[in-house]
């Protein structure tokens, strides 16, 4: 008996076994290829393939049981209609699953045309890794501009098989401890003043533009009577080593219990009738902002967050801050007001003077989609104000609104893409 039960039993635990063991074959076979992201690919798809192979287990457990049954009875049609029930469910699974799974397969295959490039194969100027470097210095009243240029990535990766996009969201410090070891990205995202022109390469207006039919002027800048006017895109004139793509705002934050809105318009007026971003300079002190000794007090934007003050100076995501402990009840109720027609808050895009001449195609339709008008417009929902003139400015916040307008409204003098309100690294 216990020999009958062993024949039985010694197939069904092998065909157990084996299962997990073609992940294993995967991973050993790929493990030799020498890439970390085919090796996560693999790890990934087991699991998917086991998550759906065992929602399915019921159909081979329960056929093998109905099916000893009826062959010990020696009940042979039954045997068959076991085996045509068993096909017909699995089979019913196999269409929904494919339907379900259809429109984004199709909608992939459109768009990246993978069918044609297995089948009739073209060559790619480039395949491989394109890393990418956006250095914080200022952050959106929500979000993140690294979410934003991953997305970006995600929609080049489409477009270009085998081309991957490595975006890493890093800090000035992270950023010039990397260039000091030698480490250079192919692209970087990075605030006013931080780079030196000679680590970027000079890109070609053309190549760049070219792709969407954007007509950029590259001596007036780009917008010219919209925001940026009268902007200068590099240090040689109309050698153009780098793009401002995005912008943020420089905004008074105050409680309305201890200064009304129109002491902060008189408190904040000689900045604003001056059009000088001096709001976040060390040296502003009281004094600087007109306000009598003893009556109003300024305090830091952390200090603000803890109720401390009467106002402070800060960005969009200092209002987005407060907004979200005013909203779990952990702030004071607080007002926004912007106030000033200048902002040293430019952040820009330019391409490494060490990047290969063979990425550059790629990277091109990358900086084309960052400044078209509807990658543009999506940077409003961060709270940041689009450089296409074309993109549609719609913000959520009205102080945002009230803020481009000031900005949008004055011929900005924009700080070049090496200088700016941090010093210049001249050893970059």
């Amino acid at each position: 008996m216990n020999r009958k039960i062993l024949s039985l039993a010694i197939p069904n635990i092998v065909s157990n076994i084996t299962i997990p063991l073609l992940g294993m074959v995967d991973m050993a076979i790929v493990g030799h290829l020498g890439d970390d992201a085919l090796i996560g690919g693999i790890g990934i798809g087991t699991s998917v393939f086991n998550f759906i192979y065992w929602n399915f287990a019921f159909l081979r457990m329960g056929t093998s049981g109905l099916t000893a049954q009826s062959y010990g009875a020696r009940n042979f049609p039954e045997i068959t209609a076991v085996l045509v029930r068993a096909l017909s469910v699995s089979l019913l699974a196999a269409v929904l699953l494919f339907m379900i799974y259809l429109p984004k397969c199709a909608g992939k295959m459109l768009e990246r045309d993978q069918y044609r490039e297995w089948l009739e194969p073209e060559e790619e100027e480039f395949s491989g890794v394109i890393n990418v470097w956006h250095v914080v210095r200022f952050k959106p009243y929500m979000g993140s501009v690294g979410a934003w240029l991953k997305k970006i990535a995600d929609r080049a990766e489409r477009r270009h098989f085998g081309v991957y996009f490595e975006v890493e969201s890093i800090s000035e410090a992270e950023a010039e401890a990397k260039l000091q070891n030698g480490e250079f990205p192919d692209v970087i995202s990075f605030p006013a003043g931080f780079l030196n022109g000679r680590e970027l390469r000079i890109m070609n207006g053309t190549e760049i533009f070219g792709i969407d039919g954007t007509a950029v002027d590259f001596g007036d800048g780009y917008g010219a009577g919209e925001l940026p006017a009268g902007f200068d895109c590099g240090m040689d004139g109309r050698t153009l080593r780098a793009l401002p793509f995005a912008v943020g705002c420089k905004l008074a934050l105050f409680y309305p219990e201890r200064v009304t809105a129109a002491e902060m318009t008189e408190i904040l007026k000689p900045i604003a009738e001056n059009g000088e971003s001096k709001a976040d300079a060390d040296s502003c002190s009281n004094d600087g902002f007109g306000i009598e000794a003893g009556k109003l007090e300024r305090s830091s934007v952390d200090e603000f967050k803890k109720g401390k003050g009467d106002f402070c100076i800060g960005d969009a995501r200092a209002a987005g801050d407060m907004e979200r402990l005013a909203a779990a009840n952990k702030a004071k109720y607080f007002e926004v007001m912007p106030f000033c027609n200048e902002t040293d808050e430019v952040q820009f895009v330019g391409i490494s003077a060490k990047t290969e001449r063979e990425k550059m195609g790629c990277i091109s339709e990358f900086i084309a989609d960052m400044l078209s008008a509807a990658r543009q417009s999506e940077l409003c929902t961060l709270g940041l104000m689009p450089m296409n003139p074309a993109a549609e400015k719609k913000f959520e916040q009205s102080f945002l609104t009230e803020a481009y307008g000031l900005l949008s409204e004055s011929i900005l003098n924009l700080p070049n893409a090496f200088t700016g309100a941090a010093a210049r690294r001249a050893a970059f």
